[in-house]
C-alpha cells in the first residue's frame, strides 16, 4: 500500500528527530539566489526554500517595501562557527539501520563517497529517512544566537505582511536563518511502509552512468516496500537551522 503522504513531509519529520534543523527535500536554490546562508529570512514549501529577502546585508540599492519590508533593518550576523566536516556515508533516523556492505571502513580515511559501494539497511518502524552523502558535509552556525531571537520577535510579524504583499501567500511562517550544513551529490531517502518489513540496498552510482533507475548520486534496490522515494541532486545545499 502506498502512503499518501508526501515524501518531503516524511523526511522533514524524521530527519528533524535527528537535530540537525530543517531537512529540505528540495535543497537546490531556486532562480533568484544562488545559496541559503545565516541571515536569509525565508519559507519552506513542500521541502524547498524560498527566500524573501536576506536580513544579513546592508540595503544597498534595494527597495524598502518593494525588495524587503519597509520596516527594514539589517542584521548583524556576527562570527560564523565553522563545525567539523562530517565524513560520507549515511546519516539516518533511529528507525533506519544499517545492516551490512561496504560502507564503515571504506570511507574512514577518504573525503569521497567511491563508485561501486553499497550498504544495506532495514526500516523497523512505520516512517524513516536517510541522507547519503558522496562528500564531506559542511556546517556554519551562528555565535551570537540571542541577538537573531530579539531580531525575529522585533521583526516577525513585518516579514508575515511583506509575504503577503509580494504574494508569496496569506499563510506564510518565515523562518530567520542560522545555519546550514553544506555538500554536493546526495541522495535522500524518506520511507513509509505501513508496518511491512523493509529491507534496501543503496550503490553508488559509475561516474557519467545515467538511466531511468540510475540518478546522479546511486541506484537503490528494495524487498517488500510500501513506500519509497528517492532524490539525488547534484547540488551542494541539504538543511537549514
Amino acid at each position: 500500500m502506498t502512503s499518501k503522504q508526501a515524501g518531503w513531509k516524511i523526511y522533514k519529520q524524521q530527519m528533524g528527530l535527528l537535530d540537525h534543523g530543517d531537512a529540505l527535500w528540495e535543497p537546490a536554490p531556486i532562480h533568484s539566489y544562488r545559496r541559503v546562508k545565516a541571515g536569509d529570512v525565508g519559507y519552506i514549501r513542500r521541502g524547498h526554500f524560498h527566500l524573501l529577502f536576506s536580513a544579513g546585508c546592508a540595503l544597498g540599492s534595494r527597495q524598502l517595501g518593494v525588495d524587503v519590508p519597509p520596516t527594514f533593518e539589517p542584521l548583524d550576523v556576527g562570527p560564523i562557527i565553522y563545525g567539523q566536516p562530517r565524513l560520507p556515508g549515511c546519516l539516518c533516523t533511529s528507525t533506519v539501520k544499517e545492516t551490512g556492505g561496504d560502507l564503515g571502513a571504506s570511507v574512514s580515511a577518504t573525503p569521497l563517497l567511491e563508485p561501486g559501494i553499497s550498504f544495506s539497511f532495514e526500516l523497523s518502524e512505520k516512517k524513516g529517512a536517510a541522507l547519503v552523502t558522496k562528500y564531506r558535509t559542511y556546517r556554519e552556525d551562528i555565535e551570537l544566537e540571542s541577538g537573531f531571537e530579539e531580531y525575529t520577535k522585533r521583526h516577525y510579524d513585518s516579514w508575515v505582511a511583506f509575504a503577503r504583499t509580494t504574494r508569496h501567500g496569506n499563510d506564510i511562517k518565515p523562518v530567520l536563518v542560522t545555519g546550514v550544513e553544506m555538500t554536493r551529490d546526495f541522495a535522500m531517502i524518506a520511507y513509509s511502509n505501513n508496518g511491512t518489513q523493509l529491507s534496501s540496498q543503496f550503490t553508488a552510482s559509475v561516474p557519467h552512468v545515467a538511466s531511468a533507475s540510475v540518478s546522479a548520486m546511486g541506484q537503490m534496490a528494495n524487498s517488500r516496500v510500501g513506500s519509497h522515494q528517492l532524490r539525488a541532486p547534484a547540488m551542494q545545499y541539504s538543511v537549514i537551522s
